[in-house]
């Protein structure tokens, strides 16, 4: 029985449906993501089933317009559905990715090609991410059967760009975007499987903390491979963390390696102020000194910023959520409890010096910070809309506004 078959067939035991109800069903529990059934072949497949007498169909009124033909399993389509879905679930079957064919010809490109066509694949995967999470987000209460299916497929892509951004990242690591010793077991990087500790920042972390929040990943990818030299403006933004306000700051630390790192800021205020004071001044001098190399970057970011005057940004009470932070892990580290960590430890020193709670803002073009906080149960404390340019077009930004408070015993 192929996957469309057995899908069908599933729809049709879960209760008797006529073939445009099953189009539905399959828009809405995004099973197109994992099998391919187009919209033309759900009869095909019927007719099919029918023959093979694993359903039986009934013409039924349905009030208004002429009658639809609705079907319904059989006990033999019953028993064939309960074989395929055990066979399913106990026989990992053979795929044939078309990336392993890309990886087999590998030898034939350059380089330069083949890391191109790999960041490619990459930013194409982030897009189809954030198309299965918001469709999954967007359904509300599912079955649990259903969560699973949206689940496995989030994961397998997260999986995919983790084990890309890898390969991509230990090449970069060579000198020369060397992939063939990247791929070598003996050039990778540690893997994930290790423990890790998070601790209090020292300044020897600061080059670790800054390679991880000068990876722009989600908002201006390409602009960032174009113009390298642009992760140093990144991690030169957020410095107040590191500069002005380092006992807020928390890493996690594995195999001599900062994995990730947690900025905080008890008072959001004070951030505010410095930053404007003195953060954006700097990033102005080292901009006309070109100390960032030549800014072609800066057009977007200006562009943005200027756009962001006309936006109504939601007040938060400072009162209540005066702490802020930015919770930063690298590719191959995500979905191990690091963040998770971080922010335990973080509410604890919070919690030491009597902070009363803390808030964040993510993004929409974040699908994995996005996900992550939602899991957490924060509290929606506002959300607007923004515009962002990424270098070529304009992005309209849904922006969320979380908050968490620990004076009422659920920081811990």
């Amino acid at each position: 029985m192929t996957n469309a078959e057995l899908a069908i067939l599933s729809l049709v035991v879960e209760q008797p449906r006529h073939g445009y109800e099953i189009e539905q069903i399959i828009q809405e529990r995004g099973m197109r993501e994992w099998t391919e059934v187009g919209f033309s072949s759900i009869y095909y497949v019927l007719k099919k089933l029918e023959r093979a007498g694993m359903i039986a169909s009934r013409l039924e009124e349905a009030g208004r317009g002429p009658a639809r033909k609705v079907y319904h399993a059989t006990p033999a389509g019953r028993r064939a559905l309960h074989a395929g879905v055990l066979d399913a679930l106990a026989v990992p079957q053979r795929s044939y990715p078309p990336l392993q064919l890309g990886l087999a010809g590998l030898p034939g490109l350059s380089q330069g090609e083949a890391s191109a066509a790999l960041h490619s694949h990459h930013d194409a995967l982030a897009a189809r991410l954030a198309h299965v999470e918001g469709n999954w987000e967007g359904k509300g209460p599912l079955p649990y059967f259903v969560d699973a299916m949206f689940d496995y497929s989030v994961t397998m892509i997260r999986a995919e760009m983790a084990w890309i951004e890898q390969l991509l990242h230990s090449a970069e690591n060579q000198g020369r975007g060397d992939l063939e010793r990247a791929v070598r077991p003996n050039h990778r990087e540690p893997g994930p499987m290790a423990a890790f500790t998070v601790r209090s920042y020292s300044p020897s972390d600061r080059p670790g903390v800054r390679a991880i929040y000068g990876n722009d990943e989600f908002a201006r990818p390409a602009l960032l491979r174009k113009y390298p030299r642009m992760a140093d403006y990144l991690a030169d933004e957020l410095s107040y963390f590191t500069d002005y306000e380092p006992a807020s700051l928390f890493v996690a630390e594995a195999q001599g390696q900062i994995v990730g790192a947690l900025l905080g800021a008890v008072d959001t205020t004070r951030c505010a102020q410095v930053y404007r004071d003195r953060i954006r001044p700097m990033l102005r001098r080292r901009c006309l000194s070109g100390a960032y190399g030549w800014p072609g970057w800066l057009p977007a970011i200006v562009r943005t910023e200027r756009a962001e005057r006309h936006v109504q940004v939601p007040n938060v009470d400072r009162a209540r959520y005066p702490a802020h932070l930015h919770i930063g892990v690298l590719p191959a580290w995500r979905r191990m409890g690091i963040a998770t960590a971080l922010i335990a430890e973080f509410n604890r020193y919070l919690t030491g010096r009597r902070v009363p709670g803390w808030h964040l803002y993510v993004s929409s073009y974040h699908p994995l910070g996005l996900a992550f906080y939602r899991k957490l149960g924060l509290e929606l404390l506002g959300q607007f809309d923004w515009r962002l340019h990424d270098g070529r077009q304009w992005l309209t930004v849904t922006e969320q506004i979380l908050g968490l408070r620990l004076d009422k015993g659920d920081g811990e």
